[in-house]
């Protein structure tokens, strides 16, 4: 029977230690979870004088909330995500409690406050503008005394449902199209009778942009520029050579914005620029380049034409309200019936609506047009790197093909490391730009673990460099590092006044030198991240 105890005891000791070495493992990945955030409350009022409040929490990263109305009266819990609760009130003003409930017994509470009267809403105010940033989109806040929410029914034919907000709030609405629309807000608070305001606006379209292209980053001795303010522009360009398309109801003029000259064409059918007088050769360069913004025009067609042997199309995507950064390899334009480069005196852009045989289309805007190639030497890991959004792009585990320890893939939660830039700069410096948050850690002082302000030295603020054979990069300067700070190359940091002045990381390159994946391997597990350009 002795032997028998002896025998149990052992099992339970050998079960009782692996227990451990797993709890070891989850306390890690427990670790990283952190509180509900951004807590919301929505209200909705019954206009019946019956008291009746509809409430809707959200937050964050919540599992379930509770809530307590703060009229003395029981609380409800355990709401699902979701999920409403209605609760009749009676006349007064009410703090109500959101309790929200997250993983690992990780709590957040917000107050908000609700007034809840059976007069009829008065003083009722509307602001209605066009929204600075998105075309066809209008923007709505109505205030009055006595009401809690409002609806609007924005007027256009097929879409009868109410937008509603909160009085004081915004309510948002994009339009398929452009024109005057009969609006009508009704402020509504707990009694039957409601406030209303209506109002014929007009929904517009935002033409010009509001803001300028991006700064081009080449160096002039590797560029040939055909419209620029930041090079110097060949002799001879006409940005409007009128090749019929004014018959189409095209036009052209010079837009200026800050300072900043950029060409407009409107009623895109074709348009180009032409420099006859003075052909280039741009056989030694290796893209061509422009920043187009438009808030109607989906495709277009660029075509680079040649005194000797026609032209050539190469149809490209726009983001609409905002500009975009267009770089055509020269090889798509090369590839097509023997196409040679060597006297190119005009570019083309043209609508592919147009180009269907659907008739003109909206507004464009060019700015720095260019060609380039990319400065000989120069390394492949110059440029600014973002953790790769395909597949996982940070782990840890006993070797590279497991990183089951713990793991991480863009949009999983952390935004604020998401959107971090890790920038190889040419003359051999190197930064870490953050923005304003960052994922910040325990051993960094913060508490929780969340997204946070860069905690020094690992700021951005570093003084680095950078060098790389074919294997290796190595990253020189307190505070500098890849991926997440704590990693180094000879173990991980449990305070910010350890930072090594260097860390070495093993990487290869590969997707045509764009996808970036390093490593360090501490002995008793493996680091690993993967970047993309």
């Amino acid at each position: 029977m002795r032997k028998l105890s002896l025998l149990l005891s052992a099992i339970f000791l050998l079960a009782y230690t692996i227990g451990c070495e797993q709890d070891d493992k989850f306390v890690d990945f427990t670790d990283s979870i952190v509180a509900p955030s951004n807590l919301a409350m929505l209200f909705d009022v019954s206009s019946d004088n019956s008291g009746n409040v509809k409430l809707t929490p959200s937050a964050e990263g919540a599992s379930s909330f509770d809530i307590d109305f703060g009229d003395g009266s029981e609380g409800v819990t355990d709401i699902s995500v979701g999920n409403s609760v209605e609760h009749i009130f009676t006349e007064g003003s009410f703090v109500v409690i959101l309790t929200a409930r997250g993983l690992n017994d990780l709590n957040s509470t917000a107050s908000f406050n609700l007034d809840v009267t059976f007069k009829a809403p008065v003083n009722l105010t509307v602001t209605i503008e066009n929204d600075p940033v998105v075309s066809k989109k209008v923007n709505v806040i109505a205030t009055a005394d006595y009401a809690i929410n409002f609806e609007v029914y924005f007027g256009e034919q097929g879409n009868d449902s109410p937008v509603t907000a909160n009085i004081g709030e915004v309510a948002s609405y994009v339009y398929s199209e452009a024109g005057t629309y009969f609006i009508r807000v009704v402020a509504k608070g707990p009694a039957i009778a409601t406030a209303e305001y209506t109002v014929d606006f007009e929904a517009v379209v935002l033409v010009q942009p509001t803001n300028s292209a991006p700064n081009p980053p080449q160096n002039e001795t590797n560029v040939i520029s055909i419209f620029s303010d930041k090079y110097t522009n060949i002799d001879g360009a006409n940005y409007f050579p009128d090749w019929g398309q004014g018959n189409q109801g095209s036009s052209w003029s010079e837009f200026q914005l800050n300072e900043d000259n950029m060409l407009q064409y409107a009623n895109l059918s074709y348009q180009g620029m032409d420099w006859s007088s003075n052909p280039q050769n741009v056989s030694s360069m290796e893209y061509i380049h422009l920043d187009v913004y438009t808030a109607e025009v989906a495709n277009l067609r660029i075509s680079l034409i040649s005194q000797s042997n026609g032209e050539r199309a190469v149809e490209t995507q726009l983001t609409q309200d905002s500009w975009t950064s267009i770089d055509i390899p020269i090889a798509e334009f090369t590839s097509q019936n023997n196409f040679t480069i060597n006297d190119i005196f005009q570019i083309k852009l043209e609508s592919s609506k147009f180009f269907a045989g659907n008739g003109v289309d909206g507004t464009i805007f060019v700015d720095n047009v260019y060609f380039w190639k990319k400065p000989a030497g120069v390394s492949p890991l110059v440029g600014s790197w973002k953790l790769a959004t395909n597949g996982l792009a940070l782990g840890v585990g006993p070797n590279l093909s497991d990183l089951s320890w713990w793991n991480y893939s863009v949009g999983g939660g952390r935004p604020c490391i998401d959107d971090d830039l890790y920038v190889f700069n040419a003359d051999g410096t190197f930064q870490n730009i953050l923005g304003s948050d960052t994922w910040v850690e325990g051993w960094q002082g913060a508490s929780p673990d969340g997204c946070g302000s860069p905690i020094t030295p690992h700021d951005g603020s570093a003084q680095a460099t950078w060098s790389s054979t074919d294997t290796t990069v190595t990253l020189n300067g307190v505070g500098a590092y890849l991926g997440i700070p704590k990693v180094t190359d000879t173990g991980e940091l449990s305070t910010p006044n350890d930072a090594p002045s260097s860390i070495t990381y093993q990487m290869s390159l590969s997707n045509d030198n764009n996808t970036l994946e390093v490593h360090v391997d501490l002995g008793w597990g493996v680091w690993y991240y993967k970047f993309e350009k």
